[in-house]
Formats: structure tokens, sequence, C-alpha cells
């Protein structure tokens, strides 16, 4: 999204009550939500989204999805970059 949470573009794709979208919001290893950081201001901002659908929440994979943090990222981008994994509604009918 490269936007901030209360922008008009996000509430847009969320919807006003996040009927039409949910944020997964992952976490780094030290539970930070960051996603950039600006050397400008030096501040770190969350501008970067993992949205679902409400239908395909219960399959997103809590424990796998995460924003990666590692010292080399800011090689290959000024983001982090966000991991979600899925599971299917088969799979999860297995585990139960």
């Amino acid at each position: 999204m490269n936007d901030t949470i209360e922008s008009e573009a996000l509430r847009e794709i969320t919807g006003d009550h996040k009927e039409y979208t949910v944020d997964v919001r992952p976490k780094d290893s030290f539970g930070h939500i960051w996603t950039a950081y600006d050397p400008v201001y030096e501040q770190y901002n969350r501008i970067d989204y993992l949205l679902v659908s409400h239908a395909i929440k219960p399959e997103v994979v809590r424990g796998k999805t995460r924003i990666l943090s590692d010292p080399l990222n800011h090689i290959a981008s000024d983001h982090r970059p966000l991991i979600v994994a899925f599971t299917t509604k088969d799979q999860l009918r297995i585990q139960e």
C-alpha cells in the first residue's frame, strides 16, 4: 500500500468497519509491526499491509505469517518483506 493506516485509500479497501478485508497485521521476531525506516526523519513506519478477505482469514497460518527481519533486507528494498502462509480448507479438516 505504501500508505499509513488512516489513509483514505486503505479505508476504501478495508471498509469503514473492516467489512471488506481483514488486516493480518504480521509482526517481526521482536513483536514490531513497522515495515519501512525513513532515515531522513529517523522514523519507523508501517506502510505495508497483508489484507485478506473474511472468507480466507481462517486459512492464514498465524505462526508462519510474519515480517522478515534480516540485516540484509536493506540491500533489496527500503521495505521489509511481509510473509503470509496459508493452509487449505482440506488441511484444516485433517488437523481437526
